[in-house]
């Protein structure tokens, strides 16, 4: 992995800090950025994202709300 020097310096500091491995801090710093990349409408409703597959129909629509009645 190339990283450039301030990031690099960024993550030495943070790791020694917390008392962690460079590789853990860079890896929950990489996850924290993918989970905040929830897309948001202009209504502010989050979109989740694609799942290969998974084709939103009415009828699924329809499954789900008759399954939280039960």
């Amino acid at each position: 992995m190339d990283l450039d020097d301030d990031v690099l310096a960024a993550a030495r500091s943070i790791a020694a800090a917390r008392n962690q491995t460079m590789g853990k801090v860079v890896s929950d710093l990489v996850r924290q950025s993918l989970a905040t990349r929830i897309k948001q409408t202009p209504s502010g409703i989050p979109l989740l994202p694609r799942r290969p597959g998974v084709i939103v129909t009415t009828e699924l629509i329809d499954k789900l709300r008759e399954e939280e009645d039960l």
